[in-house]
């Protein structure tokens, strides 16, 4: 009984000197730009002198009124990748960045005139609608972290509280010139304005919403990262060009989970799928929950699976003619299947689409139920 009474004493004394340590010296940790600082002491009852911590980078500090060079969000992050960054990666946190600085206008966080910061980071963003003009590229070992992932209703509203909306310029969006066209998030691949080599790893998205606006974009592609690579909690939302393109050189890769895919506002056309997997030697991880949405009619085809080895779980499906089509691009053999429903009734009609469709280029799959 007397050693666990000296035990909790001293559990005690250790929770009270911590608050005494925050409570004493607030102004150390306010006084770094862009870095939390640390205590060099081993005292426990003073902190000092401290000294900026490159760990963990407060990238509103970057923006006006204490820098009257950088202008926004995206600008922000390079600024910190291409001055003094350390070259092992850093958590940098954008959480603190609202308003206009959420529209991007030099480039995306990797690539600005001066070149490509090909470096790892986890980068938190945060809530409310980010406008991007161009591609983000993101580097091995980069994770790109929202505060949620939640469709708004339509007609689109500001960004649904709490969710984090990264979304393709338009014309008609103040501070965007012209059009998005192309590729949203890019995983690896070649950089802008010089080369990069690959394949590549590490690199992840999670609780983000990409609001392709009704353009004939793809929300996210993976060519070139492999190994510890994965999308979660992610929507993809009003993008009539290809939701998921998961190819190349990104075996390995994923699983990709929690995924809506909802063209929202718009119909979709001919060219619109949620996902695709297309010859991805060795295969991958696989897409583990799906629910794929074809607003105001039907599209042509949900999932396109173009590639031996990978498993589909727990796949929703409606307004598609056609659900999970196997094998119509590419060889596709030795995959798992596994609880994919497709809504037999959409906008009204008795339309019956296929759940699965098996085509031409095929061994048989491993196993396959729909619903």
């Amino acid at each position: 009984m007397t050693n666990s009474r000296k035990s909790t004493y001293s559990w005690m004394f250790v929770v009270a000197t911590v608050l005494v340590w925050f409570s004493a010296f607030p102004t150390h940790v306010g006084a770094q730009q862009g870095d939390n600082a640390i205590c060099t002491s081993t005292s426990q009852t003073q902190c000092g002198p401290t000294l900026a911590s490159p760990a963990f980078i407060d990238a509103s500090m970057f923006l006006p009124p204490n820098s009257r060079d950088v202008v926004d969000i995206c600008d922000a992050v390079y600024f910190i990748f291409t001055n003094g960054y350390p070259s092992t990666g850093a958590v940098i946190d954008a959480r603190g960045i609202n308003g206009s600085a959420l529209t991007c206008t030099k480039g995306s966080p990797w690539f600005e005139s001066t070149g490509f910061a090909k470096v790892p980071s986890t980068i938190l963003l945060p809530a409310g609608t980010i406008t991007i003009p161009s591609t983000w590229v993101l580097p091995s070992g980069t994770k790109l972290i929202g505060e949620g992932s939640e469709i708004p209703p339509v007609p689109t509203p500001p960004t649904v509280a709490g969710t984090t909306m990264i979304q393709a310029c338009t014309n008609s969006i103040s501070g965007c010139s012209a059009n998005f066209s192309g590729t949203m998030i890019q995983f690896g691949s070649a950089c802008p304005g010089t080369q990069c080599t690959g394949p590549v790893q590490g690199i992840s998205v999670e609780n983000v919403v990409l609001n392709g606006n009704g353009l004939g974009v793809t929300g996210i592609q993976n060519a070139e990262s492999e190994d510890l690579t994965y999308v979660d909690h992610v929507a993809l939302f009003q993008i009539l060009g290809m939701g998921l393109n998961v190819t190349l050189n990104a075996e390995n890769s994923g699983p990709y989970s929690n995924i809506t895919f909802d063209t929202g506002g718009y119909a979709p056309n001919t060219s619109t799928s949620c996902a695709q997997i297309l010859n991805v030697s060795g295969g991958t991880r696989g897409i583990h929950g799906l629910t794929c949405i074809g607003e105001q009619s039907n599209g042509n085809n949900a999932v396109l699976l173009d590639s031996s080895n990978n498993s589909l779980e727990d796949i929703r499906i409606m307004g598609f003619d056609q659900g999970i089509v196997v094998g119509s691009q590419a060889i596709a053999h030795s995959n798992v299947l596994l609880n994919i429903y497709g809504d037999t009734m959409q906008q009204g009609t008795l339309r019956v689409i296929n759940v699965i469709e098996i085509a031409g280029r095929l061994a048989p799959c491993v196993f396959a139920r729909g619903g």
